[in-house]
């Protein structure tokens, strides 16, 4: 009997892990969708997250994902390319900064600044390290 108990409690710890890894993959999902709209959140890498999640946990879902067009605008697009293009990532750093700018200076709150300093800056990072293709690299593929 408690060997059978234990192979329950086995089973109900990886099924519960999951269950819990698919409902992350929802949350980064959403707040990856949230960030088509506000760039203050990175879409794509939070779309690969999504990805990899859905992949290792739900067929389901993850069959569900690889349909979406969103999913083939952002992370298909940036797989196969392997970055983007420098005009690209200027844009993008521009619209989000923007936005950073802006709300930095409608709020009176220090600490809230700063973070918004801190986003400016992680996003600044991320882009410095992510790959720049070249114009003929994205004509070719």
């Amino acid at each position: 009997i408690f060997e059978l108990a234990a192979r329950f409690v086995d089973f109900g710890g990886r099924m519960m892990k999951k269950y819990i890894m698919i409902i992350l993959g929802w949350i980064f999902l959403l707040l990856g969708l949230i960030g088509i709209f506000l760039p203050v959140l990175p879409t794509t890498p939070l779309l690969l997250l999504t990805a990899y999640l859905f992949g290792r946990n739900s067929r389901r879902c993850d069959r569900w994902l690889k349909k979406q067009k969103f999913y083939k605008k952002y992370v298909v697009a940036y797989k196969r390319r392997g970055g983007l293009l420098l005009e690209q990532k200027v844009r993008i750093l521009l619209c989000s900064n923007t936005l950073l700018l802006i709300s930095g200076i409608l709020v009176d709150h220090l600490h809230l600044r700063l973070f918004l300093l801190f986003l400016a800056i992680c996003k600044l990072i991320f882009f410095i390290r992510m790959p720049t293709i070249k114009q003929e690299e994205e004509v070719r593929t």
